[in-house]
């Protein structure tokens, strides 16, 4: 049983990182350290029963916190052709 919420910061942090936005990015735009914004998905990593960030987000997903619509699709990687 989780014992700890999903606020509306939490799920603001969980949006970013489906975004693909390193910790960070997200703490540059907030006045924050990418330590500080770890710390903040470890408690969100448990508050949802996540064991790591791709995991948090695809569970973010599935509970309703992150509208697949609103998700960035990531570019394709490409080889260099040297």
């Amino acid at each position: 049983m989780r014992d700890t919420v999903m606020t509306p910061w939490r799920i603001q942090l969980l949006n970013h990182a489906a975004n693909g936005q390193t910790n960070k990015q997200i703490g540059a735009r907030y006045g924050h350290t990418g330590n500080a914004i770890n710390l903040h998905f470890q408690t969100i990593y448990k508050a949802i029963g996540a064991n790591s960030r791709p995991h948090a987000v695809a569970l973010g997903i599935l509970y309703g916190y992150i509208d697949p619509q609103q998700v960035q699709p990531m570019p394709t990687p490409t080889r260099d052709a040297a």
